[in-house]
């Protein structure tokens, strides 16, 4: 039976090839526009999850109050996280300190280029689990000692295999190279992260800083077992801050991993959500695009339809039940949805390139991941069904007599429903640009907005 409906199905596909071509590609650019959506969300949703202790890395932020206003910002002093190494070293283990990450001038031989790093304190590579691919690549201790990524020696050296080779460093200090860790992937808060330097030279620079608590230029992290103990340590770590800082009352926050990301602006002291609401937005966007995209097809299939009446007349006549009709036009239907998918990762697949150009960030359909196809199918069935159970309905409750005579274009029930359904159309059709402006307007306020 199942191979009789898609012989049908094919045949009837094949009878009106424009209307047909019409139809999927109609769908098809709706699939794409959604698909590629979708895999920009999932990387949002997957950035650090790569960790083995993703759920108990924390950062230690700081937010104090200027101006009756209270803002919070990433940035902590030295002697804080020496604090924490120290007293805390139970319950906060292995606390790490970074500066800011810069981009430096690196010279090897005539060769020159800029790569971004920085200094760190602690065991950052430990706590970040930097891959080792040569050498010893845990946070360098000693002065003049460096670890690069596979990428950066691979620029430099034309090679991974430089262990105690030298560089240098913005043409003054000369580093030897401890170390070559793997590129840190995309979907990490370290992206891009060519090499990590002792934090003792840059304590050479400035002596005094290390002792200051006013000097509130760095970023620190530590891992917590039990995310029962937070609360206890922000009201303990605030004490202690706020011996030093009395001007500021500075509060003490520790946020998560998990948060990082998503969930990246606060105000008035508090975590007020941040990527996660354009996250969301794109989620919907998708969810409407697919809507709007079944509901031009269910128009156009049931459009065609019309002209197929005495085709239902016949097959009526000769004993075909109207169980029987819905089940081929679904078949139909899931077929058409079907090809319209393939063609969607066939566009997908040419203009991810051109995405990357625009959002600077590498997306992937996950041919080797079985779940995908998994989902695929599941969605072209859902959506196959949910497209094609309307004209089915329709077509398949003409009366046989009517329909081989022609009369079946008047019924004023479709006609409502499919008024109805180019209202909802059109009402989709103005949410999508009302939403895609305020995303566009969005985007351009957040990349100067403070994080506080």
């Amino acid at each position: 039976m199942i191979r009789l409906f898609l012989k049908t199905a094919l045949r009837n596909l094949k009878r009106s090839p424009l209307n047909t071509t019409i139809n999927i590609l109609g769908l098809a650019l709706g699939f794409t526009v959604a698909l590629i959506s979708t895999l920009w969300v999932l990387k949002q949703f997957s950035f650090d999850k790569h960790y083995s202790n993703y759920q108990h890395i924390y950062q230690v932020m700081m937010t104090g109050t200027f101006n009756d206003e209270k803002s919070t910002d990433r940035s902590t002093p030295i002697p804080l996280v020496k604090t924490i190494a120290s007293d805390f070293k139970n319950e906060m283990a292995d606390a790490t300190l970074v500066t800011n990450m810069e981009s430096n001038n690196l010279k090897v031989g005539d060769k020159k280029l800029n790569a971004p790093g920085f200094y760190a304190m602690g065991k950052f590579a430990e706590l970040f689990s930097l891959e080792s691919l040569e050498g010893n690549s845990t946070t360098p201790g000693n002065p003049s000692t460096i670890i690069i990524s596979e990428s950066l020696a691979k620029r430099l050296f034309n090679q991974t295999s430089v262990i105690g080779k030298t560089l240098q460093l913005n043409g003054k200090e000369q580093y030897t190279v401890q170390g070559v860790y793997k590129d840190i992937p995309e979907n990490n808060t370290f992206y891009g992260l060519d090499y990590v330097l002792p934090f003792v030279d840059y304590l050479a620079k400035d002596q005094g800083i290390e002792e200051s608590w006013s000097s509130c230029y760095f970023s620190t992290f530590a891992k917590i077992e039990n995310a029962a103990f937070v609360p206890a340590l922000e009201n303990k770590l605030t004490n202690i801050i706020n011996k030093k800082l009395t001007d500021i009352k500075p509060e003490i926050l520790l946020h998560p991993m998990s948060k990082w990301h998503l969930y990246d602006s606060f105000k008035n002291g508090k975590n007020v959500g941040g990527q996660i609401q354009y996250v969301w937005m794109f989620v919907w966007i998708s969810v409407f695009i697919i809507l709007l995209a079944s509901i031009n097809f269910i128009n156009l299939s049931t459009a065609r339809s019309l002209k197929r009446g005495k085709e239902i007349g016949v097959l009526k006549s000769v004993g075909v039940n109207r169980r029987q009709l819905i089940a081929g036009f679904l078949v139909e239907s899931i077929l058409a949805v079907a090809c319209a998918f393939l063609i969607a990762v066939l566009f997908a697949t040419l203009l991810l390139p051109w995405v990357k150009t625009i959002t600077h960030t590498s997306l992937h359909i996950p041919f080797a991941d079985i779940r995908f196809y998994g989902y695929s199918l599941l969605g072209i069935g859902v959506i196959g069904l949910l497209a094609g159970m309307y004209p089915a309905l329709f077509l398949s409750a003409f009366n046989p007599i009517l329909a081989l005579k022609g009369k079946i274009i008047n019924r004023k029930g479709g006609s409502r429903s499919r008024k109805a359904m180019v209202i909802v159309q059109f009402a989709i059709s103005i949410f999508l640009m009302i939403s895609t402006y305020l995303v566009i307007q969005q985007l351009h306020y957040t990349k100067d907005r403070p994080i506080g």
